[in-house]
């Protein structure tokens, strides 16, 4: 549901957005993923309040899914501000425009994100008043919502390590702790948020300072993304426990690079599959996201024998490891076990027609669900038949039973009049964007011709995308 500047609101689209907009959004995106055989979401949730989270919490329960409401906070006085890194060369930049004196009251504009137009040399603040607000949204979603034996389940969200403060993420630990709860945040999905790791950090690194704060080893940590993991990191990671959602799709279409999954699993780190939002990689649909998963990695190595097979990718990363990861794999005190096919297991499940004509002709139907692709045309059937949640029947005939798709098309092609041109988006056309553009391509070494002065270097992993990634 579109709620910047351009939404269906205009620039007042954050505060006039109904809060049926986003039960219809997840209603949309929970349907797609139902479609491909998912039978529990972990939705991080941009929420503005308590509303918020029960129009999603209503929707999840409409269709049957298992769901995992994360409401996703952060604590910034200024928002987006800690969203970007700081130019190596800050200082250099202001001085060349200002003088030796630095950013001054009446100095020419250098096109910054501070206040006076400078480049930021520092991370920006906290806001005491959101942390505390923050944590009571949790709590109160906690309190009203958190219904896991009816399949809604509360999670703690921060956004990330770098615009969740130490006190929010202290403060989440303890509401998860009290409350059972799992916990799900970004983590190094860019190499723009390793390097803020670096700056903004006391550690230098995001996991240490999630494992500092209490917050990564609690049970049930799931962190999206993890493609800029170090060695030391990885193994903090297997040590506490935690998971890595591996988006494959938004972390090609964004540029953010691709987590060693090989590497991480022989480590010991659990890893599991995500779609990430449908505004970073368009679409819920996971056959796509395990398709993927499981063709990327043989580029990575020519060692033919380590590359993951449908199966693996299918049962490990696509089913147990991530009912794994949000605690449902059996152990006391659990709800149960699941992602498997055994006896006693909790009964979500997803049947497929080997009879439509994706799945023949009969040679592996696993390999063919994963590695083919899905016919749509009427007469080839659908590859989904049938869908189980929690032993109720919530797909039937490759239709969700709970929900009148073609009502659902209505709604959406009624919500917005237009079609939207990409242009909208273009960052220069608003103020703000514009400047975090500017002091984005100074950090990412995007801008050389501006470059002034000494610069740190840093080191990083070489192995996430083709580009020499270390800055120099």
């Amino acid at each position: 549901e579109p709620r910047g500047d351009e939404g269906w609101a205009g620039p007042e689209s954050w505060i006039k957005t109904p809060a049926a907009a986003i039960a219809v959004s997840a209603m949309h995106c929970g349907v797609e993923a139902l479609l491909s055989g998912t039978t529990a979401i972990m939705d991080h949730l941009l929420c503005r309040d308590i509303k918020d989270v029960e129009a999603a919490a209503f929707a999840y329960k409409a269709l049957g899914i298992r769901a995992y409401i994360a409401p996703m906070l952060g604590d910034d006085l200024e928002p987006y501000v800690n969203y970007v890194p700081l130019a190596r060369d800050a200082k250099g930049r202001n001085e060349a425009i200002c003088g030796p004196a630095g950013p001054a009251p009446g100095c020419a504009d250098c096109g910054g994100l501070c206040t006076n137009g400078a480049f930021r040399t520092e991370k920006g603040e906290r806001d005491p008043a959101k942390t505390e607000a923050n944590l009571a949204l949790w709590r109160e979603a906690a309190e009203k919502f958190h219904d896991p034996a009816n399949g809604i389940n509360i999670v703690v969200g921060p956004v990330t390590a770098y615009s969740a403060s130490t006190e929010l993420l202290r403060g989440a630990a303890e509401i998860r702790k009290e409350f059972g709860l799992c916990g799900h945040i970004h983590l190094l999905e860019t190499r723009a948020q390793a390097l803020m790791a670096r700056q903004f950090l006391p550690s230098g690194s995001a996991v240490k300072h999630l494992r500092d704060t209490g917050f990564l080893q609690v049970p049930g940590t799931t962190c999206g993304h993890c493609v800029w993991l170090d060695d030391e990191e990885v193994a903090i990671m297997a040590e506490c426990e935690a998971t890595a959602v591996h988006n494959p799709f938004s972390n090609l279409r964004l540029g953010s690079g691709v987590a060693p999954l090989f590497s991480y699993a022989q480590r010991g780190m659990n890893v599991c599959l995500g779609a990430d939002g449908a505004c970073s990689s368009d679409g819920q649909d996971m056959l796509e996201v395990a398709k993927l998963a499981n063709i990327l990695p043989c580029v990575a190595t020519p060692e033919y024998r380590d590359w993951p097979t449908a199966h693996y990718t299918a049962m490990r990363l696509g089913a147990a490891n991530g009912y794994k990861g949000i605690l449902l794999e059996g152990k006391p005190g659990q709800l149960g076990k699941g992602g498997v096919i055994e006896e006693g297991a909790l009964a979500d499940v997803s049947l497929w027609d080997l009879t439509s004509l994706s799945m023949l002709p009969r040679t592996d139907p696993l390999s063919l669900l994963i590695q083919g692709s899905r016919t749509q045309a009427p007469g080839a059937g659908s590859a989904l038949d049938s869908a189980w949640v929690n032993g109720t029947r919530v797909v039937k005939n490759g239709s969700p039973v709970n929900v009148d798709v073609i009502a659902l098309r209505e709604v959406l092609r009624h919500a917005q009049g237009e079609y939207r041109d990409p242009a909208i988006t273009d960052p220069s056309t608003h103020d703000k964007t514009a400047r975090a553009e500017k002091e984005y391509r100074a950090a990412m070494d995007l801008d050389p011709a501006g470059a002034v002065g000494d610069r740190p270097h840093y080191e990083w992993p070489e192995h996430c995308t083709l580009y020499e990634a270390s800055q120099r």
